[in-house]
């Protein structure tokens, strides 16, 4: 078996990038692989595809094939399962749900697509339309910026495709009566990138899809991630339905060389400062990830200082979305040759032809360097993702072990139902949203019944539960399931708003 060494500098004699990490005495590289690109090609003519104006409209846009497992999903898909696929990113996994649903929706059905973010389901809103409006199908987003005339259209029906997010949809089914009326009839709910509702967040989207259930006990559901542990058990745990797994294309799609560096002579911000400056140099596009508003700022300011700034931009949450997609498409035009991002440009946002994804910090679980690996190398050219180590204790570990950092396999995602705080306030939105019988609800869902009635938010006549005046004041204020506390706007003197923090 070769040395470590020994690999990395038979890797490098090919490779500028890796000689230039090589020759740099003020760091230690420790680590370097190349992942080479899965070699599967589509297989299955769209001429299976029907109605046939589908297959058409796909043929007239380039894709005279699907892979194997697209047309799996459309098969199960079509067939009115529940299912969950995952694939490799940049394999064509959006396409696996959205041919299948585009044929359902063109048998005069209705479907929604939830994204875990609203800047997400707009990105991908250019993408449904290119395929559903020339099949002479609409589509709208959902969200808090959606004009009333948009969204009458979609409590009328007059929307085949409606891309939403969870924080909208649980707005909307609270206080939105015409909403409600809307997800009763709707044939699919996709949840694409499914892995982000892990834990807490899995436990609310748990409730979501009771709610929509219960309006709509004839609704089916399918999701879409690039990276889950154990995607049938937790989808079947969330949905409570028996489901099919549709297991993609795994791995990448070029070369991706994967690089542990550990800075010796300098700083961890420094270092990635010299990253983004050999970036620049070399001309690649880079992506530069951080857990923190604070680490992308700060190595803003040091990379201002290194005179590439102009070059440079950063991306996170608290900008305003004009600015945020300003960014995006500066740098897919080529106008920025480096983005410092936090987890906003994680998930599937379009950002184009990325070569290099700099990892300032540790991503706190396996899955989450698998996204940000994710993000480079999309269109099939060789790529580099590097994992700067700093001095803490997993740092000093995985120094010592990188062939345990790089061989884990996804984490399994896990989600706990009974959670009091969480179940409660479904509850009342439940009992808002439709008709609860304490004799449907199960054990867990009646002891929280007798709870909210001691505290006086539901009273229970004969077999109904019902909200009282201070169980509809807290359910007013649930709005929100993604965050933990309120949001700040930050204005200027003059009254613009500059961005907001979440508290």
């Amino acid at each position: 078996m070769k040395s470590r060494r020994l690999a990395i500098l038979e890797l490098a004699r090919s490779d500028e990038v890796l000689s230039r990490l090589i020759a740099d005495s003020n760091h230690q590289l420790i680590y370097a692989m190349a992942e080479r690109g899965n070699d599967v090609e589509p297989s299955v003519d769209v001429g299976n595809v029907k109605p046939v104006q589908l297959a058409e409209v796909l043929r007239s846009m380039g894709i005279g094939k699907l892979y194997e497992y697209q047309y799996r999903a459309y098969l199960e898909i079509t067939g009115g399962r529940n299912v969950i696929i995952t694939s490799g990113t940049g394999t064509g996994k959006t396409e696996a749900f959205i041919v299948p649903i585009l044929a359902r929706a063109l048998g005069g059905r209705r479907e929604v697509v939830m994204y875990p973010t609203k800047a997400l389901a707009r990105d991908q809103e250019s993408r449904f339309r290119a395929l559903a409006e020339p099949l002479g199908l609409r589509v709208a987003t959902y969200d808090a910026d959606t004009p009333p005339e948009v969204r009458r259209g979609v409590y009328g029906g007059d929307y085949a495709l409606v891309l939403t997010n969870p924080d909208m949809l649980n707005t909307a089914l609270v206080h939105v009566p015409a909403f409600r009326r809307f997800m009763s009839t709707v044939d699919y709910v996709v949840i694409d990138e499914v892995h982000v509702y892990n834990g807490v967040l899995g436990s609310h989207l748990h409730y979501l899809i009771r709610r929509i259930r219960r309006l709509n006990p004839g609704v089916r559901f399918a999701a879409a991630s690039a990276t889950i542990g154990n995607p049938a058990q937790y989808f079947e745990g969330l949905t409570e339905f028996p489901v099919v797994h549709i297991d993609g294309i795994r791995g990448v799609r070029g070369e991706l060389i994967h690089i542990m560096l550990r800075p010796i002579k300098r700083g961890k911000l420094q270092e990635v400062v010299n990253l983004v400056k050999l970036c620049v140099e070399l001309n690649k596009k880079c992506l530069v990830f951080a857990d923190s508003h604070w680490m992308v700022e700060v190595v803003k300011r040091m990379v201002n200082s290194a005179g590439v700034g102009d070059k440079v931009a950063v991306h996170r949450a608290g900008l305003r979305p004009d600015e945020r997609r300003k960014v995006e498409d500066m740098f897919k035009r080529g106008e920025l040759r480096v983005v410092l991002a936090t987890p906003t440009l994680e998930l599937g946002v379009d950002i184009g032809d990325a070569d290099f994804a700099v990892l300032a910090t540790n991503p706190p679980s396996f899955i989450k360097y698998l996204q940000r690996a994710g993000r480079v190398g999309r269109r099939g050219q060789r790529a580099y993702v590097v994992q700067v180590l700093g001095d803490d204790p997993m740092s000093t570990y995985y120094a010592s072990h990188p062939e345990e950092f790089y061989n884990r396999s996804p984490e399994p995602m896990f989600m706990e139902p009974n959670n009091d705080e969480i179940a409660t306030r479904h509850l009342l939105a439940m009992i808002k949203e439709s008709t609860v019988r304490l004799s449907e609800l199960d054990e867990y869902l009646r002891y929280l019944v007798g709870k909210l009635s001691n505290e006086g938010l539901v009273s229970v006549r004969g077999d109904r539960v019902f909200l009282t005046e201070n169980g509809l004041r807290a359910i007013n204020s649930f709005n929100v399931i993604r965050g933990n506390g309120d949001v700040v706007l930050i204005r200027r003197r003059g009254g613009g708003v500059v961005g907001y923090r979440e508290l």
